[in-house]
């Protein structure tokens, strides 16, 4: 038996782990700027708290904002769906808010998950200058997936 071959077969790689955000998460947003449809970026603060509900397929990556609570911003949104995709650990989504309150505008969520798939960390920024009337937020999110 060829020796080389022995080890090569014992360095396989193992099969790569899969990665989902499915489920209920309560997530913490921290603002740090905002933009209007003036295109001015202005430095802004403020905490929201939410509650995501998270499906994946495959790749894929849909959900629900289910709701928001802040004791520092009183114009914190709580309609809206995200549509995006995780490829590893990384996942990228945009978030399109519903209903009144900056509607149609979008945001780009860029997260991490963490090792045990029940954390994330990342940012937030818009996508485009809002042409509404409302104001868009730039920050940093974290989240943690509700318990089964």
């Amino acid at each position: 038996v060829n020796k080389q071959s022995e080890i090569a077969s014992d360095e396989s790689p193992q099969a790569s782990q899969t990665y989902s955000i499915e489920g209920v998460w309560d997530v913490s947003i921290l603002r740090d700027q905002t933009v209007g449809r003036d295109g001015f970026v202005e430095e802004a603060s403020g905490s929201v708290d939410y509650v995501w509900d998270m499906k994946s397929t495959g790749n894929r990556v849909t959900g629900k904002l289910l709701g928001a609570k802040s004791e520092t911003v009183t114009e914190a949104c709580s309609q809206g769906d995200f549509n995006g995709e995780i490829t590893n650990a990384a996942v990228e989504m945009l978030f399109t808010f519903t209903g009144s309150c900056c509607s149609e505008e979008v945001t780009v969520y860029s997260l991490t998950l963490g090792s045990d798939q029940n954390t994330f960390e990342g940012t937030f920024k818009p996508k485009d200058i809002p042409t509404g009337n409302c104001a868009l937020w730039y920050g940093d999110i974290v989240g943690t997936k509700r318990s089964e």
